[in-house]
């Protein structure tokens, strides 16, 4: 009698986020990183106003987290729509082609 295969071990959330070969941390990693490039360029233009005395350094930190957080996650609800449509577009596919899915009974 053959041992059921494992399952594979359990990855932490910075792990799932650096690996990019998981499905979690493509609708992850990729929003963190757009909203990081965002804000640091925003942040940069707004230090640079203040440098010329044309805004506050509290509106120019204003400026950097609203462009992170809306950038994240704009980005965010962005991916998760275009995965959830790949994999209904697959499962499609897979029913017209008469290819069982792993764990449902036919």
């Amino acid at each position: 009698m053959s041992t059921p295969p494992s399952p594979p071990p359990r990855q932490s959330f910075t792990q799932s986020i650096l690996n990019p070969s998981t499905p979690v941390s493509l609708c992850t990693r990729q929003p963190l990183l757009w909203g990081i490039t965002v804000s640091s360029l925003l942040l940069i233009h707004q230090f640079l106003l203040v440098r010329k005395g044309r805004t506050t350094v509290a509106r120019a930190i204003d400026v950097g987290v609203f462009g992170f957080l809306g950038t994240s996650g704009i980005h965010f609800m962005v991916c998760r729509s275009t995965e959830k449509e790949k994999r209904e577009r697959i499962k499609g596919l897979m029913k017209a082609a008469g290819v069982k899915q792993a764990g449902k009974e036919a």
